[in-house]
């Protein structure tokens, strides 16, 4: 194998293995955006349901008085 085919197959092998951590690095990129939009939702979830059990509890203690 002469010393340009070698360099040829070595730059090939770079250049897919560039296209393959780009591709990773654009999937955690989407991952990640699509969580800090679910975020917020979650957290809003949350509060709703928080705020639910305290008017529960709230009924409850002032039943027992």
């Amino acid at each position: 194998m002469k010393g340009f085919e070698r360099d040829t197959i070595m730059y090939e092998k770079g250049q897919e293995a560039e296209r393959k951590n780009t591709e990773r690095e654009r999937q955690r990129a989407d991952f990640a955006e699509k969580e800090k939009i679910k975020a917020p939702k979650e957290t809003t979830e949350a509060l709703k349901r928080v705020a639910e059990l305290e008017k529960i509890l709230q009924c409850k203690t002032t039943e027992g008085k």
